[in-house]
């Protein structure tokens, strides 16, 4: 399979039919029993793994949302992610209305505040939970 440049593919198929396969191949979650994968020519055996799986998405048909608040749901594909980069996810992905809208008790969690200040009181609002941790 070749896919082009600025191209969007989308596997669809049969249960069984190697979508999955695919898809885990690409991400080397498994490698090939022969063959290569390559991309920009490059085998993905040479490209650094978390840097790959950095660059590609996947949308599974059926989503899976974690036991977490919207936050933590949104940081588990990057984790490092600014709180402009979650804001950005979240109106690419079109879900900031239901997220002001249905953010319940957490909406204090969605407050998108990369200021010092901000900072500065989340540490303080967390800080025992810090002491106990860390001592």
């Amino acid at each position: 399979m070749t896919i082009n440049p600025k191209e969007s593919v989308a596997l669809v198929g049969e249960s069984g039919c190697g979508k999955s396969t695919f898809v885990n191949l690409v991400m080397r979650f498994y490698d090939v029993d022969s063959g290569d994968v390559f991309i920009d020519g490059v085998n993905i055996k040479d490209y650094d793994l978390h840097s790959l799986r950095e660059h590609i998405s996947m949308v599974m048909q059926e989503p899976i949302i974690f036991n977490y608040n919207i936050l933590e749901n949104v940081l588990y594909g990057k984790p490092n992610a600014t709180n402009s980069e979650v804001k950005k996810a979240c109106e690419d992905s079109n879900c900031m209305e239901f997220i002001e809208n249905h953010g319940g008790e957490n909406k204090e969690e969605l407050a998108f505040d990369d200021s010092a200040q901000a900072l500065l009181k989340e540490m303080a609002d967390n800080k025992a939970k810090v002491v106990a941790l860390i001592g």
